[in-house]
């Protein structure tokens, strides 16, 4: 039997099966429905809410800035309803595809992930 290995992001970073949510380069979160293999062309795929992509387009972590951490800021602050929908880059009531999955706790969820970007990019260990 042969070994496959595990799936590998853009920047050849081991991604464990049991990751819910990848990123796009420009930053927005794929939540994961499952993982697939192909094992005539020994490519990984992921099955997102955007439809089927090649483990190798995506990334495990979010490709940050300050630049773009501003930009999500800035979208956030212009919806006056729901702006954690907005910061995620998010129509309103669309919590299936939420990277805050609809916990009701969406305000805390993102503040949160504020709170964890302003450290990374720090270069600060949580």
């Amino acid at each position: 039997m042969a070994n496959i290995e595990l799936p590998k992001d853009a920047y050849g970073r081991v991604i464990p099966l049991d990751t819910g949510t990848l990123y796009g380069k420009n930053g927005m979160a794929k939540f994961i429905y499952h993982y697939d293999y192909d094992p005539r062309g020994k490519v990984w795929y992921v099955e997102t809410d955007e439809g089927s992509r090649r483990v190798s387009e995506l990334l495990l972590d979010r490709d940050d800035s300050w630049e773009k951490l501003l930009a999500d800021l800035k979208r956030g602050a212009s919806r006056v309803h729901h702006p954690e929908c907005a910061y995620f880059g998010r129509d309103e009531n669309d919590c299936d595809q939420c990277e805050a999955v609809c916990s009701f706790a969406c305000k805390k969820i993102a503040f949160g992930d504020i709170e964890s970007r302003i450290h990374k990019l720090m270069g600060e260990d949580q």
